[in-house]
C-alpha cells in the first residue's frame, strides 16, 4: 500500500484548525468537549448560515480548507465517515414532530438529519460529481471510510481522494449516552484520562478532513501503510495477535514502531486493558495518547489519525501527550484504537522518503 497524505485539516475543543503547529499545551476543559467554531461570514452568505446547520457549515469549511491545503481542485472521489449525522438536525425534526403533531413541518431539518447530506453538500461546494459515500458504521466508520479511500487508489480508479471523519454531541444525545454509563457520572475534566480510575469516558466531538494521494508531494504529512479493522476482543492476547500480524503484513514489526499512540478515553477498564497491551508488546516504543484534546466521540479515530500526521510532520510527539519516557525518532507510528472491546483499528503511518532522506 502506497497511499500519501496530502494534506490535513482538523476542527476540535483546541485551536487545530489552520494552525501551523500542534497545539503548545492542553485545555483543562469541564464537561462536554465542544468543537471550536470558525466565523461563518468568511464562507457563507446569510441565506446559507440561516439555512445549513453548524455540523454541515463546519465540514464544508474543514473539507474546503483542506481541498486548499493539497492544492487540488477537484478530487476523484469524496468520503464521509458520520456515526451519528447531523443529530441535532434529527432532534430538532422528531421533536417539532411531536409538538406540532406531524403538521406544519418544513424539510429542511429533515433533509439536513440525513446522513448523506455532509458528503452532498461538499459535493456541491467542489461542484464534485465523482464517487461520493457516507460510512456510518458507529465507531468503525471512519476506519471504514479511510480503508475504502486506499483501496480507490490502490486499484487505480482514484488519484486523489477526501476523506473525513465528522461527529458532534447534543445535549439530548448526551444524556442518553449518560443514562447507559458512556459517559462519567462524576465531575470530570479532560485531563481525567490521564489517570482515570472510574468507568466512562469524556465526551467530545469533531472533524477532520484529509487528501488521500496515490503519488507522495512535497507537503505530504506520511504515507499510510496499513489500515485494519478487528471486531470484537477482550483478550489481549488476540489483540496483540492480530496486531503484530497486521505490522508483519505491512512489511513492519513492533521493534520497529516508534510511537504507538491510543485512543485512550479515560474509562478505567478499557484504558487498562491498552496499557497493558502495550507494556505487553511494545515497551521500546513511545506510548501516547489524543483524546483528552478532542474528547470521545464515535469517529475520533480521525483526530488520531490527524494528530500523527501533524507529529510525524514536526518529528516530535509534544510531552502532553506522553505516557512514558522512552525517547525515539519518529519514522513509523502505529495508531490503535477500540470501542470498548469492538471495532479494535490499526493504522500504520509512515515518514515519507522525501523527509526521511533530509
Amino acid at each position: 500500500m502506497k497511499v500519501y497524505i496530502s494534506a490535513a485539516q482538523a476542527f476540535s475543543p483546541h485551536d487545530t484548525f489552520l494552525s501551523e503547529k500542534l497545539p503548545g499545551e492542553v485545555e483543562v476543559m469541564q464537561g462536554v468537549m465542544k468543537f471550536r467554531l470558525p466565523d461563518f461570514r468568511l464562507y457563507f452568505n446569510p441565506l446559507q448560515r440561516r439555512r445549513m446547520s453548524n455540523l454541515v457549515k463546519v465540514s464544508s469549511i474543514c473539507s474546503l480548507e483542506c481541498m486548499n491545503e493539497s492544492g487540488i481542485k477537484k478530487p476523484d472521489a469524496i468520503i464521509v465517515a458520520s456515526s451519528l449525522g447531523s443529530v441535532e438536525e434529527s432532534e430538532k425534526f422528531l421533536n417539532k414532530l411531536i409538538d406540532e403533531n406531524a403538521e406544519f413541518l418544513t424539510p429542511t431539518n429533515f433533509i439536513q438529519s440525513n446522513h448523506n447530506s455532509l458528503g452532498a453538500q461538499i459535493a456541491l461546494n467542489l461542484e464534485c460529481n465523482n464517487y461520493n459515500v457516507v460510512y456510518s458504521h458507529k465507531t468503525a466508520s471512519f476506519e471504514s471510510a479511510l480503508i475504502d479511500a486506499c483501496m480507490l487508489i490502490e486499484d487505480g480508479e482514484a488519484g486523489h481522494v477526501l476523506v473525513g471523519g465528522i461527529d458532534e454531541i447534543t445535549n439530548e444525545n448526551y444524556e442518553l449516552k449518560k443514562s447507559i454509563g458512556l459517559w462519567k457520572s462524576e465531575p470530570f475534566t479532560n485531563l481525567d484520562i490521564l489517570n482515570s480510575k472510574s468507568p466512562g469516558s469524556i465526551p467530545g466531538e469533531g472533524v477532520a478532513f484529509f487528501v488521500l494521494s496515490s503519488v507522495e508531494a512535497e507537503q505530504s504529512y506520511a504515507r499510510i501503510d496499513g489500515v485494519s479493522l478487528y471486531p470484537y476482543s477482550d483478550s489481549q492476547d488476540e489483540v496483540l495477535e492480530k496486531m503484530l500480524a497486521f505490522l508483519s503484513d505491512s512489511g513492519s514489526g513492533p521493534e520497529q514502531i516508534d510511537l504507538v499512540l491510543t485512543g485512550n478515553n479515560g474509562d478505567r477498564d478499557s484504558d487498562a486493558f491498552t496499557i497493558e497491551l502495550l507494556n505487553s508488546g511494545f515497551r521500546q516504543s513511545i506510548h501516547g495518547i489524543y483524546k483528552h484534546l478532542s474528547g470521545e466521540y464515535d469517529t475520533a479515530a480521525s483526530f488520531g489519525l490527524w494528530f500523527a500526521a501533524r507529529i510525524m510532520r514536526e518529528g516530535k510527539i509534544p510531552g502532553y501527550a506522553r505516557l512514558n519516557p522512552v525517547e525515539r525518532e519518529i519514522g513509523q507510528i502505529l495508531i490503535y484504537h477500540h470501542d470498548g472491546f469492538r471495532n479494535h483499528s490499526f493504522m500504520l503511518l509512515q515518514k515519507c522518503q522525501s523527509k526521511a532522506a533530509r
